[in-house]
């Protein structure tokens, strides 16, 4: 019988060396025709369309949507409302202006994001009622039945002298008439600030936020660009605003009118209610009611940034132009068939690595292997 004379040494040294030509041979092979180097190329046939087509989609339909809601908002000012000034008799008629002016946020024109009705704090000047004050905006206000929210702006009654006092961001609701207590400053309903003689009436205007209309995209920051060095192309993944620096990166593109959150389930917005994104949806600004007979100007500006807005959003019949959904599902489609190639450009990259480091770990054996010191 015959024995083959063997070492383990020699025989481990080999098979290591064997895998590390192997390795050798694949990382050594010419990348201009390997299958990453056709993933990459196909990726780019598809990254430099979609390119185009977000910045279309940007260009085209959301930049002029939010400077025509710019506009309003530069119209709908304080200032405005204060030259061409009007007060309901309840909520629900200064909601109804304020959606007459704005637009429902529901509305294919509608563009405001948040709104409330403002109480305003009548003072009838009799005698020395109301007495002289000196308030500034921003300060709490409450009233001895449970109403809290803070000045809109600044208060300054003279005595004897009709006035109003602007109160927003409410909770609870104020009243009026003998036996109410007004209260500025104070922590809070129950830590009230300085009293004040009660408002003998109540009225209420219109006050609305505007955001920003935006597309949202899904992005994998391990993937575009990729990143070889971490085993998670999917991780840290987060929802973005697109941008003219983002453009052609990223997935399933959404618009959301307004910032507000909605979804195949559930389309309807709520108010107050954000796509969750990076970063938070911008502020425009805030709007205000006004009398639109006396500021009949700032009224039809204001009507026509709304049609602008509308037909942006969802197309112009008179005019056969598509809206903003036409060109956000070209680049929903386009980026669909670039994320196969971008996760096989990844996957390319990857493994080149882990082969790296394989051949590491293999030459790091053999040294031992190979050491006296290790095998005595």
């Amino acid at each position: 019988m015959g024995f083959a004379v063997t070492s383990y040494k020699d025989d481990a040294v080999g098979i290591l060396s064997a895998r590390i030509i192997s390795l050798d041979q694949t990382l050594n092979f010419p990348e201009s025709i390997t299958q990453l180097q056709v993933d990459q190329d196909r990726y780019e046939m598809f990254k430099q369309p979609a390119e185009k087509v977000d910045s279309n989609l940007l260009s085209r339909f959301v930049d002029p949507i939010n400077a025509a809601k710019q506009i309003v908002v530069d119209t709908g000012t304080p200032a405005n409302f204060q030259n061409n000034y009007e007060v309901y008799s309840s909520e629900s008629d200064a909601i109804n202006k304020l959606n007459t002016i704005y637009g429902d946020f529901t509305d294919p024109d509608g563009l405001y994001s948040f709104r409330e009705a403002a109480p305003v704090l009548g003072f009838t000047g009799l005698g020395t009622h109301p007495p002289a004050g000196s308030f500034s905006a921003g300060i709490a206000v409450s009233d001895a039945g449970g109403g809290f929210g803070v000045l809109a702006f600044d208060f300054n009654p003279q005595v004897g002298v009709t006035t109003v006092a602007i109160v927003r961001a409410i909770t609870g609701s104020f009243s009026s008439g003998v036996g109410n207590t007004i209260y500025f400053g104070g922590v809070g309903f129950g830590t009230p600030g300085t009293p004040y003689p009660a408002n003998d009436n109540i009225n209420f205007i219109g006050i609305a936020s505007i955001y920003q209309d935006v597309v949202v995209q899904h992005v994998h920051p391990n993937l575009e660009p990729p990143d070889p060095g971490t085993d998670d192309v999917f991780g840290n993944s987060d929802n973005v605003i697109l941008t003219s620096s983002n453009k052609g990166v990223g997935f399933a593109n959404t618009f959301f009118p307004n910032g507000l959150n909605t979804s195949t389930s559930a389309p309807t917005p709520n108010l107050n209610s954000f796509v969750e994104c990076t970063p938070a949806p911008p502020k425009l600004g805030e709007v205000y009611t006004f009398n639109t007979t006396s500021g009949s100007s700032q009224n039809t500006t204001i009507s026509n940034n709304k049609t602008t807005v509308k037909n942006l959003r969802f197309g112009d019949p008179s005019s056969s132009s598509v809206g903003v959904g036409s060109f956000n599902q070209a680049s929903v489609e386009i980026k669909k068939q670039k994320k196969s190639h971008a996760v096989n450009t990844w996957s390319g990259k990857r493994n080149r690595v882990v082969a790296g480091q394989s051949k590491a770990g293999f030459q790091a054996a053999i040294e031992v292997l190979t050491n006296p010191s290790y095998q005595e």
